[in-house]
């Protein structure tokens, strides 16, 4: 981001990237309890649609939401079999991204009305990398 955008502040390109990949201390995925999956169609040779995706490619807006009244029909479809695919094993999907799904982690906790989550975000020790 810092390449294609050289003239912004250290702050704005933070904010930028935080769009795509959240910051280590706010993210469910520090924990180990949190994936992001899609389903791929073998019959199809192809990543389902989901409604705000091209395959891989999530376009991220207000449709994201897991169960938007305004996708397609097929697309509703899509998201039903890949929320409860994940919602069988006890994850729970993420109130703003269909594709992300919580176990065991706060968010978790918080939806399944549990006492305490079995995962926190884990604080890096330097050193473990800096001997790596």
């Amino acid at each position: 981001m810092q390449k294609e955008y050289p003239k912004k502040q250290l702050e704005e390109i933070e904010e930028l990237v935080s769009y795509f990949i959240a910051p280590t201390m706010e993210s469910m995925h520090s924990t180990g309890g949190a994936v992001d999956a899609l389903i791929y169609d073998l019959q199809d040779d192809c990543i389902m649609d989901f409604g705000t995706n091209e395959g891989l490619i999530i376009n991220l807006n207000d449709k994201c939401y897991p169960y938007h009244p305004f996708i397609s029909p097929q697309a509703k479809k899509n998201r039903k079999l890949l929320i409860d695919l994940f919602e069988e094993e006890d994850f729970v999907v993420d109130i703003k991204e269909y594709w992300h799904f919580d176990y065991g982690n706060a968010s978790w906790a918080a939806e399944k009305g549990e006492n305490h989550a079995f995962y926190g975000i884990l604080e890096a020790n330097n050193a473990q990398y800096n001997s790596l």
